[in-house]
């Protein structure tokens, strides 16, 4: 039963992984920015008045729903891996506020996604038919939720996941081969959820879409190689870990992995 929970929750991650890495991209720039999303977006900012977003948006009803739930999709189907991958790295107690900054990250970032589908599907609705002043009010109306919802997401959620990606990511780099891949893929996750967080922390009305999207990518490339492993290793790592493996005093280095690497050699 063990070795099935850790290799199906490594086929949802490897799944994850590349939904966001290889699906949320082709959506974006395939179906959305020839509809002139892009164009949208820059005026937004420009103009600082979200008028054109939302006109966008009126506009392309299905796209403006059908987007968010891309995002979230993967999200919301990892809110249980932060807890199977504590299981298997650490042999204590130690590393559940790492779990749980994982565990509400995801929560965090797929809410606040689903927040503002809704935010944006009401200001669409009404821009429909108002007038000219009006819809200059709903643009500037939408533009204050939009960055206090990106301060939720691109702070709360990523310094959460930043602290998740770390716990997790340190102790693989400690051990060699494949694990060390993983958890310097993982760090450097780690390193760009923190950055979009200080760079809205430090502009909030200057929207940091680049480097937000380049963490997610990666988040995303760290998912595949941490699905791989657990299906590879789950065999080995759904064993009970015995006590001359923890040691006398547990250390938060995964035991586990290593014996996981040694019997699938």
């Amino acid at each position: 039963m063990r070795t099935f929970q850790i290799r199906s929750r490594g086929q949802i991650a490897l799944f994850a992984g590349i939904w966001l890495l290889a699906f949320v991209p082709f959506f974006l720039f395939g179906a959305l920015y020839p509809t002139g999303y892009g164009h949208a977006i820059a005026a937004a900012a420009a103009q600082a008045n979200y008028a054109p977003l939302v006109a966008w948006a009126s506009q392309h009803p299905g796209l403006t729903i059908a987007f968010p739930i891309i995002e979230m999709l993967p999200l919301v189907a990892l809110v249980r891996l932060p807890e199977m991958l504590h299981s298997v790295i650490y042999a204590d107690q130690r590393g559940r506020i790492g779990q749980w900054c994982g565990v509400a990250g995801l929560v965090v970032l797929a809410l606040v996604t689903l927040v503002s589908m809704i935010q944006l599907v009401a200001a669409a609705h009404q821009f429909a038919g108002a007038s000219a002043d009006g819809q200059s009010a709903i643009g500037a109306n939408f533009r204050v939720v939009a960055i206090t919802e990106s301060l939720v997401a691109d702070i709360l959620g990523s310094i959460l996941m930043t602290i998740w990606l770390v716990s997790v990511s340190v102790p693989l780099v400690r051990l060699g081969g494949y694990e060390r891949v993983i958890g310097g893929v993982g760090v450097l996750s780690a390193a760009l959820f923190a950055a979009t967080a200080g760079l809205v922390a430090f502009n909030p009305q200057q929207p940091q879409g680049a480097i937000a999207g380049t963490a997610l990518a990666l988040f995303g490339v760290w998912l595949i190689l941490t699905g791989v492993l657990l299906i590879r290793r789950a065999p080995a790592l759904g064993q009970p870990i015995s006590e001359e493996e923890a040691g006398p005093t547990p250390d938060p280095s995964p035991a586990k992995l290593e014996r996981g690497e040694h019997m699938a050699g």
